[in-house]
């Protein structure tokens, strides 16, 4: 259950910033976050191995059974049953070396009869010179941890 969880995750992350483009050389923190979200929503495993640090992709990788192509069909799998409805950056903020990128994400899971909001966090760290995606977190719904209509987890 918790490999689909770690799965799921990155796929929400995906979906949410599915329609905010990509950055180019020397991009923000959250221009590396939409980039490897785009990539969750198309499978681009070459991609996500590129924009996140070494633990966070072999967690990911480990979360697809260690086979790159099921990963890849799991994450589109995933993807495609999200529609999202609304997707905010809250803040970004960088200390030397490390950047966290908070979101607001609202979002209708296959079968259910109402939106789901969750507030995230995606910590990242710079390594030569790029910021790569370290860590995930799900803050909870709207007002923070434990929110009505989220969940609290960690990646």
């Amino acid at each position: 259950m918790r490999r689909r969880g770690i799965v799921a995750a990155m796929a929400l992350v995906g979906v949410a910033f599915a329609a905010q483009g990509c950055g180019g050389p020397r991009e923000s923190p959250a221009e590396v976050v939409r980039a490897a979200s785009e990539a969750s929503r198309l499978g681009d495993v070459e991609e996500l191995e590129r924009r996140l640090d070494e633990r966070m992709f072999g967690t990911l990788l480990r979360a697809g059974g260690g086979d790159r192509e099921k990963l890849r069909q799991e994450l589109i799998s995933s993807a495609a049953q999200v529609m999202l409805k609304d997707y905010t950056v809250l803040r970004t903020t960088v200390e030397g070396d490390t950047a966290a990128v908070e979101t607001e994400a609202t979002f209708r899971l296959p079968g259910a009869t109402e939106d789901v909001s969750v507030r995230g966090r995606t910590r990242l760290k710079k390594i030569e010179g790029e910021w790569r995606i370290s860590g995930v977190e799900a803050m909870g719904g709207p007002g923070g941890a434990g929110g009505p209509r989220g969940r609290r987890g960690r990646t």
